[in-house]
């Protein structure tokens, strides 16, 4: 008993080391479906160019190869009023919308 308590005692502690400092302080980037840019809604589904349309150049855009094709990450800081927003384009096409931390 005290071999398989020990083992889940440790089990938690280095799940817990993994979990980044963020997590653990409630602050984990949400997922949204939809997002305002100005009078504009963007909305999953939309392609690149509506969205680049909607809300002008992304702060940092990251590109990456994957099995299923072109997979883009936009970085929209909107200030510190407001959130960064993490985009993820799939093949073009908008799949994910991360609100993260306060902006700056």
């Amino acid at each position: 008993m005290k071999k398989i308590r020990k083992s889940l005692v440790s089990s938690v502690i280095a799940m817990m080391v993994s979990i980044p400092l963020q997590a653990r302080a409630g602050l984990m980037p949400e997922r949204v479906d939809s997002l305002r840019c100005g009078v504009h809604l963007v909305q999953l589904g939309e392609t690149q160019m509506q969205v680049l349309h909607q809300c002008g150049q992304p702060d940092v855009r990251d590109s990456y190869f994957v099995e299923s094709g072109g997979l883009d990450r936009w970085t929209y800081n909107l200030g510190p009023k407001d959130f960064i927003y993490v985009f993820t384009f799939l093949n073009g096409e908008l799949r994910q919308i991360m609100q993260t931390d306060r902006g700056f």
